[in-house]
């Protein structure tokens, strides 16, 4: 099992590379540019044109770069400036002040250093005292700019005023500052997805408050298409061509049919106009209000539920049929064992291999579901938030949901795997 898991683990690596290339070039070709929006917004010094504006800002992002050194760097297999080796910089006189707080006497050392190459670098600033480190920084610098440009776009400064507080310091001694470039790996491969372009905020931190909500609204749709579709399914199998059979077949094909978008539109029609009654627009936190969390998502996971029950209902049926017809079936029914335990306990354990994949392959289904769900319902998951990033252009966003979506899936079709062997010992991994 061990060794099954492992490869399997190792399996899912060149997958998710895969993955990560088709999402980084698909986001390419979404109509629009956000740089056009951004560069809009910029006002300029001088006789500057917007081509000119939308350049430095496609250069303070990286958008210039060649398309495989953007991809590099968006993994984290390249630095996202220089090589540290080729940077330069200059660093000020030092100064060194005693500074009288509470409690004692603490010693401010400043220097200005300045990024004297061509390009962004990323610097280890760092004090010494009596030739001894003891504090370092990490900083980022611009290139000097252009002088005829005269643009400022809140990029990085080709200089900066580092600052070291040594509490309980002494003035006696040698304060040095030396600058050294460092080669700045910062990607998926280092656990961060980036920041988005629009409002610089960290798009693992923005992820982080919304997959709660998203994973509350999956596991309320997956509970509730298991609860539909099992009893269904079951039903239909040991009451084969019955007119429960034929209304069971019925109620899961219209399951399959009905677009779940359509279901969530009538929610919001009809009630409103019959009986003045909407869902709730306001996002209802899960630790301000319980119940009131729980209503707010039944709806949209009942919906979804029902869209997901289908398939599963059509599956769960097909093979408790082929079961029920196996030998050691007959065999129980000789022995005089009771229905609900020859259905439950003989029957179902083994009908339900075919089950568990089928749902591990609605997987993506359910995700793609949630994305129109959260944004009829208006719930602030990833869904909603895809849905904002598309609409703004936000490349990097899109790209960071996507490969979170799709790592999500893979693991998810893992324990899926995993499950085989829980519901029929015979099956071994190797």
């Amino acid at each position: 099992m061990r060794a099954y898991i492992i490869r399997r683990v190792l399996l899912i690596i060149p997958t998710l590379v895969l993955v990560t290339m088709i999402v980084f070039l698909t986001v390419r070709f979404i109509p629009g540019d956000l740089i056009d929006i951004l560069a809009g917004n910029i006002e300029g010094t001088g006789e500057v044109t917007r081509e000119e504006i939308a350049a430095r800002i496609r250069r303070d992002l990286g958008l210039d770069q060649p398309i495989h050194m953007q991809y590099l760097r968006w993994v984290g297999a390249w630095p996202q400036h220089e090589w540290g080796w080729s940077t330069e910089s200059s660093v000020g006189e030092v100064s060194v002040t005693p500074k009288q707080v509470e409690g004692g006497i603490n010693i401010v050392v400043s220097a200005l250093v300045s990024n004297t190459g061509e390009t962004d670098s990323d610097y280890e600033v760092i004090l010494q005292h009596n030739g001894s480190t003891i504090q370092t920084q990490k900083i980022t610098l611009g290139a000097p700019p252009d002088p005829e440009a005269g643009i400022v776009l809140g990029a990085p400064t080709d200089n900066k005023v580092v600052t070291f507080t040594i509490k309980g310091g002494t003035e006696e001694g040698t304060y040095t500052i030396t600058a050294n470039g460092y080669s700045n790996f910062s990607g998926i491969l280092q656990g961060n997805l980036g920041n988005s372009l629009l409002t610089h905020r960290s798009i693992l931190g923005s992820l982080a408050a919304k997959i709660p909500i998203s994973l509350e609204l999956g596991v309320i749709s997956i509970i509730t298409g298991l609860l539909i579709a099992f009893p269904i399914g079951i039903y239909s199998a040991i009451r084969q061509d019955t007119i429960g059979d034929y209304l069971g077949r019925t109620i899961a094909i219209f399951f399959m049919a009905v677009p779940g978008f359509w279901l969530a539109t009538m929610v919001w029609v009809f009630p409103s106009k019959w009986w003045g009654w909407s869902p709730a627009v306001t996002y209802i936190p899960i630790g301000e209000d319980f119940f009131g969390n729980l209503q707010q998502f039944l709806i949209p996971g009942i919906l979804m539920g029902m869209v997901m029950s289908g398939v599963t209902m059509r599956m769960t049926r097909t093979m408790m049929l082929e079961v029920l017809r196996q030998d050691y079936i007959r065999t129980a029914w000789s022995k005089g064992l009771k229905e609900r335990v020859v259905v439950i306990r003989h029957a179902l354990k083994n009908a339900m291999i075919p089950v568990i994949t089928i749902i591990g392959l609605q997987l993506p289904v359910l995700i793609g579901g949630a994305v129109i769900q959260e944004q009829i319902f208006n719930l602030p998951g990833m869904g909603r938030f895809m849905i904002e990033s598309l609409n703004a252009r936000d490349y990097a966003v899109i790209s960071g949901i996507n490969v979170m979506m799709a790592s999500i899936i893979l693991f998810a079709n893992l324990l899926v795997d995993l499950t085989y062997a829980w519901l029929d010992p015979r099956i071994r991994y190797r």
